[in-house]
């Protein structure tokens, strides 16, 4: 329990590298407007939430479950629209 910190952090610490390449990318390539690595974090956070949530509550009750379960899924998918403009913006 004192080191599964080490188990979330990575994961985010990914994103917001990734997020910072694909800026970088970006103002190689003249975008104006670049990826913001918070808000990447951000969305993918909230899913991660979302996920937990589901699988918490899927347990419970089956129809909350299949809310929250739709929602975080909805949410994923954000993130990796977002994330995926953005490299596509990088691309040209």
């Amino acid at each position: 329990m004192t080191v599964g910190w080490l188990a979330v952090v990575p994961p985010f610490r990914s994103v917001y590298r990734t997020a910072t390449m694909i800026g970088a990318a970006e103002r190689r390539t003249g975008v104006a407007g670049t990826v913001n690595p918070s808000a990447a974090v951000t969305i993918a956070a909230v899913a991660a939430v979302g996920a937990g949530a589901w699988v918490a509550t899927s347990l419970a009750a089956v129809s909350a479950g299949i809310f929250i379960g739709m929602a975080w899924a909805l949410i994923a998918m954000v993130f990796v629209g977002y994330v995926q403009h953005e490299l596509n913006r990088a691309a040209g």
